[in-house]
């Protein structure tokens, strides 16, 4: 088993080799820290894509190149993860909705399409619903409408990880965050290692778990958020793996009929990494999705 520092060591120039392919910027907004990766730089609209757990920006890295060309790809290292801010306390999702809209607005997007995946979801659920004006239109990742008891026990991660030692222990380990990326529970394909350790790289910076675990601590009432971006009345894309362990696809069931702005699309062979495991598919359902009016 090889510890956190041995992995970066050995992994830092295939890193470097693959960090250089793209265009970084690190801004700083109301004393937070942001870093992205931006494509298609004159893009007329603007798409910010939001990542989740144990991800960073280069979760949409192989969708963002291909969304359609009138729109700017703006791929995030969420408040905690990544580059982005380690030291802030406030992990309260209304806060770091109003961050995230004063970075875009900073970055001269002030209205924009937002795709987010796993934990990234909570945080653009309650941006659509504090700031509708901001936002039009929706794209949702791996994250159901409603989490009942049998999701929670299929993540339970969502409880064990309120415990800072549980989740060190967990996530601080570059062999056992190999495993989650492997086929079973959560992916159905077999990411690229490269795609793989990049992400665990940049989990393991000093300070991301540590922030990260924020997120499972602090107070937030996911419920009444789940249900108040629906009531906004902007067009909404479900995406979902169809061999997602951890989501599974009856989450979805009936929704479309439920919900009328709401579309579903249902990506085949993929698990809960769908932006990795089935990248042209997923930029192909965005791309519908878009130029629909």
């Amino acid at each position: 088993m090889i510890s956190a520092d041995v992995f970066k060591d050995q992994f830092e120039k295939q890193w470097q080799v693959i960090d250089s392919k793209y265009r970084h910027f690190i801004t700083k907004v109301e004393g937070i820290k942001w870093h992205y990766v931006e494509f298609n730089p004159h893009g007329v609209k603007t798409i910010l894509f939001t990542n989740g757990m144990p991800e960073c920006w280069y979760i949409w890295s192989k969708v963002a190149p291909l969304i359609n060309g009138d729109y700017r790809c703006i791929c995030l290292d969420s408040k905690g993860f990544g580059r982005s801010d380690t030291r802030d306390d406030n992990y309260n999702w209304h806060a770091i909705a109003n961050e995230v809209v004063a970075l875009m607005e900073k970055i001269n997007a002030p209205t924009f399409t937002i795709a987010a995946h796993d934990w990234g979801v909570p945080i653009a659920n309650t941006i659509v619903a504090d700031h509708p004006s901001c936002v039009s239109k929706y794209i949702r990742s791996s994250v159901p409408l409603k989490m009942d008891l049998g999701y929670l026990w299929k993540n339970r991660q969502l409880i064990l990880f309120k415990s800072k030692s549980i989740e060190k222990a967990m996530l601080g380990n570059p062999e056992r965050l190999r495993r989650a990326f492997s086929p079973g529970r959560f992916a159905h394909q077999a990411l690229a290692a490269e795609d793989v350790d990049y992400l665990i790289y940049e989990f393991l910076r000093p300070g991301v778990i540590e922030a990260s675990n924020k997120y499972y601590r602090f107070d937030n009432k996911p419920g009444g958020l789940n249900n108040a971006f629906l009531k906004v009345g902007i067009p909404v894309l479900f995406i979902q793996g169809d061999s997602d362990g951890s989501c599974p696809l009856t989450y979805f069931k009936d929704i479309e009929k439920m919900y009328p702005d709401v579309k579903v699309a249902v990506i085949k062979n993929a698990g809960h990494f769908v932006p990795l495991e089935q990248p042209a598919v997923t930029a192909e359902a965005i791309n519908a999705f878009l130029t629909k009016q």
